[in-house]
């Protein structure tokens, strides 16, 4: 997926929409190292959150495309550079979802 895949919104529109996820992978990942989120419901929310961002079939594609990067990085999730979480102390599952919550952060930081 390239900076095309922004053309049609605004660019405000991506600073408030990349601020929103940020904020709330951000906060989503605190709460999972304290153990006050459930892991059903950041699962659930992983994808609605590229949708905000993009329509259903480039979601898809980004994280299909994403795949690659997440695996590389599945043994470690850094988050917000400020939160490092090893996957021992999380399922493997969960640690593969926050890490599209990471790829996804950096790629749209990446467009701004």
């Amino acid at each position: 997926m390239s900076r095309n895949a922004f053309s049609k919104i605004s660019h405000q529109s991506i600073k408030t929409r990349a601020k929103a996820i940020k904020d709330f992978a951000s906060e989503s990942m605190k709460n999972v190292v304290k153990g006050n989120l459930q892991l059903e419901n950041l699962r659930k929310a992983v994808f609605p959150i590229s949708m905000r961002i993009f329509n259903f079939q480039e979601s898809v594609t980004f994280l299909l495309d994403s795949e690659a990067q997440i695996k590389s990085m599945h043994h470690k999730v850094a988050f917000a550079d400020e939160v490092l979480v090893a996957s021992e102390e999380l399922d493997f599952y969960t640690s593969f979802m926050l890490c599209k919550f990471y790829v996804l952060e950096k790629f749209i930081l990446q467009c701004l």
